[in-house]
This record gives structure tokens, C-alpha cells and sequence, in this order.
């Protein structure tokens, strides 16, 4: 805009030097000698004078125009200056503006750069950080696993010995119970039994290695209860629910214990024999007991020789000569002499029959 405004007034200028450029006085006439002539010039020259103070009249109203324009001119030139200066200025601002946003932009890349080069720096050490702890970790898990593993280990190491302990200490005193009379068998009956149920208490996770030792403590603990009733000789009494009880135990531990389904046999044809019934069902439990251990271990003479006397009890609680019963104990007698010749009981049971 400023441009065109400065265009405007160069032409201005420029027009007022040319209508200015031209003569203000045109070029006298020759003289003439004759009055009228000479008034003639006079009225002529007074003409002249007249246009010409008309002309100055003119010149001082342009030259105040042109005073002005003068003045116009400079103002402009002046604004011009500023302007320019102005322009310089802004131009001077806004490149050290420019230069500063410059510098700013690249100090904040520069440190943006920065920022992400430690940022990353950063992350890695996090990460090798988060890496370390994870295998220290693992390496603690597998430390703690295996401090409880050994200490299981002890501990279960620690609990079978105190079982083992115990239910050999049970068993002496049970031996030593059946050999001894008066107060210190009573003693020893107390202590085997207590014994005994420390160790039993001790089973509540049996482990597969000692099964048989387990098993082997109800059979035992088993047979200190039968051998007590069979003294006290009384049906009604509860030792031998509880003997029936560590039988079954043993069984479950272990059921192929021949031992266990032996002694189970004799309990049940102990009661058989206290109810007189020959029709009881506690012959057909006992007899039952008794195939199942020959079933297990069919080269035990006991076993066969026991079951011979249950057969010969039964049948001569039936009164029958024609019952099969007769037959099956002469069978079992002789599988039992066959397996032991020297087995006497059977020989003698056996003699007995025929």
C-alpha cells in the first residue's frame, strides 16, 4: 500500500515540474518610435504586467501547492524511512525471532534426542534390571523349593522314625505282655496300647515305601486285642469290634497282606465258637477270611490247617454225617500236612475227624 501511495506522488511531482518548466515572460515587442504606438506598448506592457502578477499570483498559490506537495513528499519520504526502518526492524525481529525459534527447535529436538537416547538407555537397564530379578527369583524359587523339599524330607524322615520306633516298641511290650502276669500285665497292656495308637496317628500320609510297616501295626495292634479278649472270653465286650477294626485297617493298606486276612479268619471263628450257632454268619466271614489268605498265599499250612478246624466245629455243630463240611476239613488237613509233613496240630485235627 505504501508502494502505490510513493508511485502516486513521484508522478505528481513530475507533472508539477513540467507545468512549472515553462517562460514567465514572453518576448517584447520592438519599439515604436510613435506616441500611440508607445501608449499602444504601454497598454501592452501593463497587460503583461497584469497577466504577469496574475501569473506570480498563480506561481505563489502553486508554489504553496507545491510547498505542500514539497512537504507531502518529505512526509512520505519520512514514512517512507520509517517504514522501511520499520521493515528492517520487523525484518530484524522476525529473523531473530526466526533464529531464536531456531534455536529453541533445535535445542528441543537436540534434547528430545537426548531425552529419547536416555529414555532408551533407561528402558534397557530397566529391562536388564527386570531380567536379573527374574532369574533371582528363580533362583530363590528353586533354593525355597528345595529347602522345603529337604525339609519334608526331614520331616518325613523324622516321622518315620518315631513311627518306627513306636510300633517296634508296641510289639515288645505285646510280646513281653503275653509272657508276664498279675499288675505288670496290666501295665504293659496299657503301654503296648498306647504305643500302638501313637503309631497309627502317625499314618495319616503313609508313604508307599512303608506301607507294609503300616499295615503290619493294625495287623499287630490287631492281634494284642484278640488275644486279650480271647482271656476275658466275653462276647459282649468291645475289644473285639476294635480288633475287627485294625484288621480292616491293615486290609486297606494293604490288600494282599495274607497275614492280616489269617488273623482276621481266627477273630471271627473265635466269636463263632462263643455263640455255639452253626448257622451264624460269623463261620461263613471267618471261612472267607481264611480262602482269601489261601488265595494270597496258597503254601501257608496254618492257614489251611485253621480252616479245617473251622469246617469240623461247624459240622459238628450241624450234627449232619451227610454235610459236605466234613469232607472240606479232611481236604484241608491234608493240603496242610502235604505243605508241612511235620505240621503236628494238623496231624492231630486230622486224627480227630476220622
Amino acid at each position: 500500500m505504501r508502494s502505490i501511495f510513493l508511485s502516486i506522488s513521484s508522478a505528481i511531482i513530475l507533472a508539477s515540474a513540467l507545468f512549472f518548466g515553462t517562460p514567465l515572460l514572453a518576448d517584447p515587442a520592438p519599439a515604436d518610435p510613435h506616441p500611440n504606438a508607445l501608449e499602444e506598448q504601454i497598454k501592452v506592457q501593463n497587460q503583461q504586467i497584469n497577466e504577469i502578477q496574475k501569473k506570480l499570483e498563480s506561481y505563489d498559490s502553486n508554489s504553496r501547492g507545491l510547498t505542500h506537495i514539497l512537504e507531502t513528499v518529505k512526509l512520505l519520504q519520512e514514512s517512507a524511512k520509517e517504514a522501511k526502518g520499520d521493515t528492517h526492524q520487523l525484518l530484524s525481529h522476525f529473523i531473530t525471532l526466526l533464529s531464536i525459534s531456531v534455536v529453541i527447535f533445535g535445542a528441543l529436538i537436540g534434547y528430545g534426542t537426548f531425552s529419547q537416547y536416555r529414555m532408551k538407555n533407561e528402558i534397557k537397564e530397566a529391562r536388564a534390571d527386570v531380567e536379573e530379578i527374574r532369574k533371582l527369583r528363580k533362583v530363590a524359587e528353586r533354593e525355597i523349593n528345595e529347602y522345603r523339599s529337604e525339609r519334608k524330607i526331614d520331616k518325613e524322615e523324622y516321622r518315620i522314625t518315631r513311627f518306627e520306633t513306636f510300633a517296634a516298641t508296641a510289639l515288645s511290650l505285646s510280646l513281653t505282655w503275653e509272657k508276664s502276669t498279675g499288675e505288670e500285665r496290666e501295665k504293659l497292656w496299657i503301654q503296648a496300647n498306647e504305643y500302638y495308637k501313637q503309631a497309627t496317628e502317625l499314618q495319616s500320609e503313609p508313604i508307599i515305601d512303608h506301607h507294609e510297616e503300616y499295615a503290619g501295626v493294625w495287623n499287630n495292634w490287631g492281634n494284642l486285642l484278640s488275644a486279650q479278649e480271647k482271656l476275658i472270653d466275653d462276647l459282649t465286650s468291645d475289644l473285639w469290634q476294635k480288633a475287627d477294626e485294625c484288621y480292616q485297617k491293615a486290609i486297606t493298606i494293604k490288600p494282599d497282606y495274607a497275614e492280616a486276612w489269617y488273623n482276621w479268619g481266627n477273630l471271627l471263628l473265635e466269636q463263632a465258637r462263643l455263640t455255639k450257632d452253626p448257622v451264624s454268619d460269623l463261620w461263613r466271614r471267618a471261612d472267607a477270611c481264611y480262602q482269601k489268605a489261601i488265595t494270597i498265599k496258597p503254601d501257608n499250612a496254618a492257614v489251611w490247617n485253621n480252616r479245617g478246624g473251622l469246617l469240623l466245629e461247624q459240622a459238628r455243630l450241624t450234627k449232619d454225617p451227610a454235610s459236605d463240611l466234613w469232607q472240606k476239613a479232611d481236604e484241608c488237613y491234608q493240603k496242610a500236612i502235604t505243605i508241612k509233613p511235620d505240621h503236628a496240630s494238623a496231624w492231630n485235627n486230622w486224627g480227630s475227624l476220622l
